[in-house]
């Protein structure tokens, strides 16, 4: 009788330097319908951990894994719904999305480097040091439509699989009005990345996945057999390759705004905001407000020693030592300017 026991083969972290930790547990993985038949029959198994997923394989007493995964190319693919709505607020991405985008990740990144100054190499998934909407790509329901300009006869658009490139649908069509209005029924596609293609080149590249139409999720996770070995988890003998991937995101930058509230009718000749250490400095832009000279981290551990002062000038005046940071829930975009975003704290006298 054979025995088979259970190997770790793939870890899955987030990571975020607005966490002192850096590991997030802010999203939760779905697998695809495929990719849970796929985990059924290759014997693995998944388990949901703080901050990301775990992929364990069933292997002999030799090592060998129980199903062979080397002979026959595949991928596995995992939605990310996200569980915290502040991590938009914390993080730096935009904060809509959008209702036809979500971020791809994938193995095939081949972007092994140090993030975060951690002292060792990560295998990220993301495409940078950390994501950006570099990592984003548009979806497609169940019909795919581009339009396309042009007067020049009868045009043969192909779809094509990124995967594979094959072609998996055809469609000639003559301009109206000087435009192409391609068309496409991807009912019954596998889940993955399509582009257009017209006269030998790309028009339009898209993610489709049949469960993206069910469900609102903030990501893709693409997980490919053949890859860089550096990031392949197995070998080709069939032997566990332990690896462990991560997501990088970098925590977002605001100006922070101090908004005094002198309930007391303390008196306060010269009023400043301090902090020496780094130094952070703040400029009175006039009635009690304070703003940060250049934009300050948002992270999980606070920062100290930023002081109110009644006299900018004198530091025996100090009023309060450790004003608080601000929460994550009060950004604000400037209406006028929404790429410079403020962070308002009220402090109460």
């Amino acid at each position: 009788m054979q025995l088979f026991n259970y190997q770790k083969i793939v870890e899955l972290q987030v990571w975020t330097d607005y966490y002192q930790g850096l590991q997030s547990g802010d999203f939760q993985f779905i697998p695809e319908q495929a990719a849970q038949r796929t985990l059924r029959n290759l014997g693995l198994k998944q388990k949901d951990v703080a901050g990301g997923f775990r992929l364990f394989a069933a292997v002999d007493e030799t090592g060998i894994l129980q199903k062979d995964p080397v002979s026959v190319p595949f991928k596995l693919v995992f939605f990310m719904r996200l569980t915290n709505p502040r991590f938009v607020n914390f993080s730096n991405l935009p904060f809509d999305l959008g209702a036809s985008k979500v971020y791809y990740f994938s193995n095939q990144a081949n972007n092994k480097r140090e993030v975060f100054n951690t002292g060792s190499d990560s295998l990220l998934l993301n495409q940078n040091d950390t994501t950006t909407l570099a990592d984003q790509i548009k979806t497609s329901g169940k019909v795919y439509s581009h339009t396309h300009d042009g007067n020049a006869g009868l045009k043969t658009a192909e779809l094509v699989s990124v995967d594979t490139d094959e072609v998996l649908a055809t469609q000639e069509l003559a301009p109206v009005d000087e435009h192409y209005n391609f068309q496409f029924k991807l009912e019954g596609f596998s889940a993955g990345r399509y582009k257009l293609m017209l006269d030998g080149g790309e028009l339009d590249r898209f993610y489709y996945a049949a469960e993206l139409g069910l469900a609102s999720y903030f990501g893709v996770i693409e997980l490919f057999s053949q890859v860089d070995v550096d990031y392949k988890w197995f070998t080709n003998a069939g032997l566990v390759s332990t690896k462990t991937y991560r997501l990088a995101f970098k925590r977002r930058e605001t100006l922070w705004r101090y908004k005094v509230i002198n309930r007391n009718e303390l008196e306060l000749t010269n009023p400043g905001v301090r902090e020496t250490d780094n130094p952070w400095e703040f400029t009175h832009s006039g009635d009690h407000v304070f703003v940060s000279n250049s934009p300050m981290p948002l992270k999980e551990a606070p920062i100290k020693g930023i002081a109110l002062r009644s006299d900018q000038t004198d530091a025996a005046s100090v009023l309060i030592t450790d004003l608080p940071n601000p929460d994550p829930d009060l950004i604000k975009p400037d209406p006028g300017d929404p790429a410079t975003i403020y962070s308002d704290i009220y402090i109460y006298l």
